[in-house]
This record gives structure tokens, sequence and C-alpha cells, in this order.
């Protein structure tokens, strides 16, 4: 099997972010002394060969889901603190952010785009399993209840929210259908992806 070798020191300038934000990189629990370490599959390759495939929608677009699912489960198992690195984002979210991410890079390596992506993850993950909070719809959508905690107070800060609890799914709809309605998304009173990524990924 063929493999290829990558430095830590190549890292992206938000390393010292993620640092700063308590979740060490990669470098902090792993690789050798200089560190470099092996990567295996579809993380070897190009991120313009990411965008093609995610482009075309082809059979090679789904290894490279599951080579990120891998990835995010080790650094859930390997970093301190960890439960879940990933608060609220599902596979094709994640998907969109390396893509982003690989359209400004195109020289970079997938690697390198998924490591950038989950670096900036650190201030939100989920540091221990609380339970999730649910809200009823096809499909229901279920919430870390930190998640959940989070969006109310960001909500709040922006005067949609008065002293509502995370709880009350019911007041908490309603109070993301005003945010939804100020910032031109679907009023659906539904914590949906794009609304998460705008309320929570969105510096204040």
């Amino acid at each position: 099997m063929g493999l290829k070798f990558i430095s830590s020191k190549r890292a992206s300038p938000l390393l010292l972010y993620i640092v700063l934000a308590g979740l060490p990189p990669v470098s902090a629990y792993a690789a050798e002394d200089d560190g470099r370490f092996a990567v295996h599959g579809v993380g070897r390759a190009a991120c313009a060969d990411f965008t093609r495939v995610r482009a075309a929608g082809s059979a090679e677009y789904r290894q490279f889901g599951g080579w990120i699912s891998g990835y995010i489960t080790a650094l859930n198992q390997m970093a301190p603190k960890t439960f879940d690195l990933v608060a609220f984002e599902t596979l094709d979210t994640l998907s969109q952010y390396i893509s982003n991410y690989c359209q400004k890079n195109p020289k970079s390596t997938f690697i390198e785009a998924a490591r950038a992506v989950t670096l900036v993850m650190g201030p939100t993950k989920i540091e221990k399993f609380e339970g999730f909070i649910e809200f009823p719809g096809q499909p229901p959508i279920r919430l870390y209840k930190q998640v959940a905690a989070a969006a109310v107070a960001r909500l709040r800060q922006l005067g949609h929210a008065g002293d509502i609890d995370p709880h009350d799914v019911e007041a908490m709809s309603a109070a993301l259908q005003a945010f939804q309605a100020d910032n031109g998304l679907e009023q659906t009173g539904r914590p949906d992806q794009v609304t998460l990524s705008r309320l929570i990924r969105t510096p204040p």
C-alpha cells in the first residue's frame, strides 16, 4: 500500500488558534518526534481531486466521506476531554466546509483540508455527553444539549430570545424563526444545518 508522509509543521496558521482553544494538534499526541506521520487512503489525495469527484457526484466521492468519518472518530478517541469534536454538522456539511477550503487551496492535500476544518471546531466541541434535545418534523432533528444552549445564548445576544429554556423546543423554534427571517433563510423554525452554521460558526 502506498503511503504519503506529512509533517505537522505544514499545518494551517489556524493551528495556534486551536491550541489556545484547548484541542491539541495531531502532533501533540501522535507522529514521530519531528512531527511526521503516515497518511493512508484518500487523505493523500489532492484537494483538486476531491473538488472534482464531489462536483461529479461519482462513487469515488463516497470514499472521501468514509475517510472523514474515520478521521473524526479517531480525533474523538484521542483528543482529551472530547466526546464529539463535531457539535452539529452532518457529513454533507463537513464536506462543504472542506470543499470551500479546497477551492481556495487547490494545491493542499485532502488531509490538510480536513485538519484545517476540524481545527476551528475546538471551541464548540462536545466534551461530555449530556443527552439530546429533539425537534419534531420530517426528519426530526436531534441536537446535543450543549449545542441547544449555545444556540439560545447566541439568539439571546442577537435579540431573538429572552429568558427561554433551551429545553423549550417551541420557544426555541420561535426564536430560530425570527433569526431566519432576519438573515434571509427559510423560516422553518428548525435548527437545520444552514441555520446552525450561520448562528454558531459565524463569529459574533
